[in-house]
């Protein structure tokens, strides 16, 4: 299910081969110049509040870097790469409770090349730790079968069981398929949700015209959004 940037929409889905085995608006929160603290007034000691700075520092460190997916045998560099604010997932058109983090942070970087759609966004919270999240987008893709996104119409179609990837702390995935308003060619999409710490990184893969091809796809990519995210100290 594509996710969209919190101002304006956004479309964007992708593809992959092999590499080793093993679903809301809110506005933008103000920056707090670096090296600032920002406190709040509470009965003992104040208790300093993310930087959302550093947050964002943290977003972009994690996101898979650009050429990447060339071990794929996929595209050599992005097609797009930008640091503005998108929603952790778009389902069922609702926000989850994380996405209301005020310092929360997002990176987002596609590839695409023929027969390939990949894209990866980091999303950084402030104080919401990124197993939480997790919970929160396994909770609303299960509580929603089928709904409509901008005129799409789209039907989750199962869980994808991802491998514990080396130091994360919790992962979901599943496919989907959407059929678009304007009458274009209906595809299937994979997508993956790996935590680690305050960091979650998400993967969408389309690859070919069967779901298990996107399955193996996001499995892969899944692979290496998890090792960059685990160089996120």
């Amino acid at each position: 299910m594509p996710t969209r940037r919190v101002r304006t929409g956004v479309v964007i889905i992708a593809m992959a081969v092999l590499v080793q085995g093993g679903c809301a608006s809110d506005p933008k929160g103000s920056a707090t110049p670096s090296g600032t603290s920002v406190t709040t007034p509470s009965s003992g000691s104040p208790t300093p509040r993310p930087i959302p700075s550093f947050v964002q520092e943290r977003a972009d460190a994690a996101i898979i870097a650009p050429g990447a997916l060339a071990i794929l045998e996929g595209p050599r560099s992005p097609s797009s790469d930008d640091s503005e604010l998108y929603t952790t997932t778009d389902v069922c058109g609702k926000s989850i409770a994380a996405d209301s983090d005020r310092a929360r942070r997002s990176h987002l970087r596609t590839w695409a090349s023929e027969g390939w759609w990949v894209r990866n966004i980091t999303h950084a919270y402030g104080t919401t730790t990124a197993a939480v999240v997790i919970d929160q987008v396994k909770a609303a893709v299960e509580g929603c079968k089928e709904y409509e996104d901008s005129g799409d119409q789209v039907k989750v179609l199962g869980p994808v069981e991802l491998p514990r990837y080396p130091r994360t702390e919790a992962r979901f995935g599943f496919c989907y398929s959407t059929t678009p308003a304007d009458g274009g060619e209906a595809y299937i999409a994979c997508d993956a949700y790996i935590a680690r710490d305050h960091v979650v990184s998400s993967v969408t893969v389309v690859r070919g015209d069967d779901q298990e091809s996107s399955r193996l796809g996001v499995l892969f990519v899944g692979a290496l959004a998890a090792e960059a995210l685990a160089k996120v100290v």
